[in-house]
């Protein structure tokens, strides 16, 4: 049964949304009787249909029912509430030809948007879906034309229940799902992901002028989107270079837009050009989808791909622009069969014929899985060598067809209770990464439920560095050692406690020859202790730190990364956010002997850059609070420049939507 305060809110948002009817009625009757103005001469025609919010988008191009922007001939329109907005649109459809320079744009408005309960909301859900069918129906079908519809408008925190976020959820996949099948007539403009409070779904509190309209701020963030999809719709779009023209590059082998994951790419622009950046998603079959982004000169472009490639693909991806110097995530959030969280990873800037990867399990409680994009002409023939822990190297071969993807299960390959590292070898030069999904220590009653993911190393090496690492109470570190070699190799770990934890610590390792070694670092260290940590050795090998955790006793998960290879004087992340529910930081390991200063700038997606400085005294780490040191709502990319050389890792723990977890990246090195 409905709760008396459900129905009496429903009385008070009724009340509200008669009253934004009427205003809007106040503001945009007039216009039903007048025609459409002349298009400006060669540009291409857009009819935007909407209520109040549309009006206010209008009111912010210059408060005038028809303006030219960035080469398009906005016409403004109004569409009445559902039921009737269909007749509506056939009389605004009915205003110009089917052409290729011309389209009509639909949005619903916030409040046609419910949630209470699961019949409420699943009630509206069937409502406004055939809402869609009937404007497709006539625009596309009928008509013939060019047709945007615009998806879930968020609204205000207070408004927002878990059915509401629901009932978003489901639209915008079904809009999504729409457009996919008939490419090249329906087109989405992504308004939640631009507007919601990532994780929230509600309207971002910097969007919010306090009666559930975006402000300035709010439709500011749409102009690059929306332009950028415009491109898309009339051909405008660049068309992508060469590859072998990018002067950034990033490949990403994951990928997957389920209705149960929410894939984004996070694009950085530290530079001071504005850069040109194109994605080419690629998918099982072999087909590629092209889009292009522009991303402003100190700044950051977040890219929705639920929502440009549409639901329930499986997809990997390469981010390119031929301007240097930029930087492309990969955050993932999901529920992955009833285990919730998130990863996360820098992209590969170039394909190769090795891999591999120091951690992996198939122990009751973890599915690993071995992604892999191969971006080549031809099929490429792998070769899987698993090496087990106390057994030996386990071999399997694979093979991944030109321009796709592949899966392959862990579990399937080697078998279950089995702690495995892995080298991946191709004839082409391909990109692989290692997802895993895990119920941590299920047995023992923690239930620290979540993802990882990382990318591949290359080459097996001599020292790897770690900044990020703590035995604090709700926290469980490892190291995890690979010896892909003929020979046992001897490993010296140096842990550099963080500030007033005490002098650093050393230990010695042995890894047997083509094994794997895992380390108990909790056991290593005792409780309480913030440490980097460098290994080395006078062999080769390769190390990953995952960790497990109880973040604050509410956020569970863990996070994985492959260790740097080396000091650096610079490190750039594209990723960033401190808005609620997130909480990044910056781990800063100092392993040299000699202080350094470390300047690091932030570069929100609107705004201009913020500088910090911070001391990183010698044989030490330093950890910083993002979401104190640049503000808090902000989505940012970073970069870190030192005096001397230092390694960077950025933790962040975030309470998305519901799925609580944490991810880490170590900072990506630009070349010299």
């Amino acid at each position: 049964m409905r709760s008396k305060e459900s129905t009496v809110q429903k009385g008070q948002t009724l009340l509200h949304n008669v009253l934004a009817f009427a205003a809007s009625l106040l503001v945009v009757l007039p216009l039903l009787a007048v025609g459409a103005a002349a298009p400006a001469a060669g540009e291409p025609q857009v009819y935007m249909c909407g209520r109040s919010v549309m009006d206010n988008w209008f009111t912010y191009w210059g408060d005038s029912d028809e303006v030219v922007r960035n080469g398009y001939d906005l016409i403004h329109r109004y569409a009445t509430s559902l039921p009737d907005s269909i007749d509506d649109i056939r009389a605004v459809s009915d205003e110009f030809a089917a052409s290729d320079s011309a389209a009509l744009f639909y949005k619903l408005c916030f409040v046609d948007f419910e949630g209470w309960d699961a019949g409420t909301a699943q009630a509206n859900l069937q409502r406004n879906r055939a809402d869609a069918d009937q404007v497709l129906d006539y625009v596309v079908n009928t008509r013939g034309q060019k047709l945007i519809f615009g998806n879930a408008l968020p609204r205000t925190q207070g408004e927002t229940d878990e059915w509401l976020r629901w009932n978003h959820a489901q639209y915008n996949a079904y809009l999504a799902a729409l457009a996919a099948a008939h490419p090249g007539q329906v087109w989405v403009m992504d308004l939640y992901g631009n507007l919601a409070e990532p994780g929230g779904g509600y309207l971002r509190p910097e969007y919010d002028q306090g009666d559930g309209h975006p402000d300035d701020a709010g439709y500011a963030a749409l102009e690059g989107p929306y332009f950028e999809l415009l491109a898309q719709v009339f051909g405008d779009a660049p068309t992508p270079p060469d590859p072998s023209e990018y002067n950034s590059r990033f490949y990403f082998a994951e990928g997957f837009t389920r209705s149960d994951f929410a894939e984004y790419l996070c694009i950085g622009n530290p530079t001071g050009t504005d850069a040109r950046a194109w994605s080419t998603y690629m998918f099982t079959d072999g087909s590629v989808l092209n889009r292009y982004y522009d991303v402003p000169a100190g700044s950051r472009c977040t890219v929705n791909v639920n929502d440009a490639v549409g639901p329930d693909r499986e997809v990997s991806a390469l981010v390119g622009s031929t301007t240097a110097g930029l930087v492309v995530e990969r955050p993932m959030y999901f529920d992955y069969n009833g285990l919730t969280g998130g990863h996360d990873i820098i992209g590969a800037d170039s394909p190769a014929t090795d891999w591999y990867f120091a951690e992996g399990t198939t122990r009751p409680g973890f599915d690993e899985y071995v992604t892999v994009l191969n971006p080549q002409a031809a099929e490429a023939s792998l070769t899987l060598d698993y090496m087990v822990e106390g057994e030996g190297v386990v071999s399997v071969g694979g093979t991944v067809g030109a321009h796709s993807r592949a899966t392959f299960k862990t579990v399937d390959q080697v078998g279950p209770d089995r702690d495995v590292a892995l080298h991946l070898s191709s004839d082409t030069p391909v990109v692989a990464e290692r997802p895993m999904y895990f119920d941590y220590r299920w047995d023992a009653g923690y239930g620290w439920d979540g993802g990882h993911d990382v990318l591949g190393a290359n080459a097996p090496g001599p020292d790897w560095y770690f900044a990020e690492g703590t035995t604090r109470d709700g926290f469980e570190e490892y190291l995890c050692l690979q010896n892909p070699g003929a020979a046992p190799v001897s490993v010296e770990a140096t842990y550099y406690p963080g500030p007033g934890q005490g002098d650093p610590v050393v230990r010695d390792y042995d890894i047997p020859a083509g094994e794997r070694l895992t380390v108990p670092v909790n056991t290593e260290l005792g409780s309480g202790i913030d440490a980097s940590v460098w290994l080395h050795s006078p062999d080769d090998f390769v190390a990953e730190r995952p960790m497990y955790f109880d973040y604050h006793g509410a956020w569970e998960g863990g996070h994985d990364v492959m260790g740097a290879d080396g000091a650096a004087t610079e490190w750039i992340f594209a990723e960033g956010y401190t808005g609620a529910g997130f909480e990044e930081w910056l781990c800063m390991q100092n392993s040299g002997d000699h202080d350094a200063t470390a300047q690091v700038t932030y570069y929100p997606e609107s705004g201009g850059p913020i500088a910090r400085s911070h001391q990183v005294p010698a044989r030490s780490r330093v950890t910083v609070d993002v979401n104190h040191d640049a503000g808090a709502g902000l989505a940012i990319s970073a970069r870190v420049q030192s005096d001397h050389g230092l390694i960077v890792e950025r933790p962040m723990y975030f309470d998305y939507g519901g799925w609580t977890g944490g991810h880490d990246v170590v900072g990506y090195v630009p070349a010299l």
